[in-house]
């Protein structure tokens, strides 16, 4: 299931942190820390051989999870969407289109290691669920290939196209309201989009067999990527499961309606919230209707005149004071979030 996907890209980047961090600490028993100088650990080994291999190992690993992790959430949400609202994708053109171009080049491309083995049948059987008139057999799911076909690699430029095409969205304007994104933004100076360019650049140069010793980065710079990207993963795991209760909604935005944000301020994550239930409490988990942008955030603490409080029961209309672990702007809608069908799909 999806969530054992995610929880396993988070751990795999957790082990490539605890591998730079275990070189370090064999590189600092080295007696006089000099390029030309055996790590004592590892007989025959320089520290610069050691620092490249670090290095060259950690950029492709880092790359290759979140790789296969935006393919992984792409692919479930595809699943998702056929299996309970098809036209979705079935009737957008959007879709037919990306699709068929990924197809016309998966064809150009077919003698390439990249396509040599995909399954010409699959593939067919996939474009035809485009055609209604059409009566397929075997598998009724899109196989993610033609999608990413024309992609060399995945910035947020990518990703953004891949989810829009596939009538998920761009989830630029949710990760932009990530309150752990932009700590990580304000400590390191480095956005989750900055982050994965350099990643993908570097990549890109070490699988083409020439990084420059002089341009890598130290283990410091490496654990400041790993830990935004870990932090995007999870947050792109979220901007899909808002993705489906907003679709579960659909447009009755007045089902569920707790109230409307009337004041924010970015610098400590709290906003000014007027009810229009009568109700809400600390834990909650509530849809945030932002413009074109939807995301899910957590009640995390309450104020009522000044006062904490676990909860608030009144009339509607009240002001409270809350903090949040997403942004919320003003003029934002909360919602209460719609039951979203076969979640386990999506999150276990």
């Amino acid at each position: 299931m999806l969530g054992k996907v995610v929880s396993q890209a988070l751990n795999d980047l957790e082990q490539v942190r605890l591998l730079l961090i275990g070189f370090q600490s064999l590189r600092e028993k080295t007696p006089i820390p000099h390029e030309g100088i055996d790590v004592p650990a590892l007989n025959g080994v320089s520290v610069g051989s050691l620092k490249l291999f670090e290095y060259c190992t950690a950029i492709i690993r880092i790359y290759t999870v979140f790789e296969r992790l935006i393919y992984s959430l792409a692919e479930a949400w595809i699943i998702w969407v056929l299996k309970h609202n098809a036209p979705t994708i079935l009737a957008s053109p959007r879709c037919r289109i990306a699709y068929e171009i990924g197809l016309a080049e998966i064809f150009r491309r077919q003698t390439e290691t990249r396509f040599v083995d995909m399954d010409r049948f699959e593939l067919a059987q996939s474009h035809a669920l485009f055609d209604p008139t059409i009566k397929t057999q075997g598998s009724n799911s899109l196989t993610i290939s033609p999608f990413v076909a024309t992609f060399p690699n995945l910035r947020m430029e990518q990703v953004n196209t891949l989810f829009t095409s596939i009538e998920l969205g761009s989830p630029n304007q949710w990760l932009d309201k990530s309150v752990s994104l932009l700590r990580l933004r304000d400590e390191y100076s480095l956005s989750y989009s900055e982050a994965l360019k350099d990643v993908v650049q570097r990549r890109n140069e070490v699988a083409h067999g020439n990084p420059d010793p002089g341009q890598t980065l130290g283990t410091n710079e490496l654990l400041a990527r790993i830990d935004v990207v870990s932090n995007l993963v999870i947050s792109l795991h979220q901007y899909l499961l808002s993705a489906a209760s907003k679709l579960e909604l659909g447009e009755d935005f007045e089902k569920g309606l707790v109230g409307k944000i009337t004041h924010y301020w970015p610098s400590s994550g709290a906003a000014e919230l007027t009810l229009t239930s009568s109700a809400i409490g600390v834990g909650e988990d509530l849809l945030i209707i932002d413009g074109s942008a939807c995301f899910l955030s957590t009640i995390e603490s309450i104020q009522l005149e000044g006062q904490n409080t676990m909860g608030f029961s009144g009339q509607p209309g009240t002001k409270l004071g809350v903090k949040m672990n997403h942004l919320p702007k003003t003029g934002a809608l909360l919602l209460r979030t719609a039951p979203i069908r076969d979640l386990p799909s999506l999150m276990i």
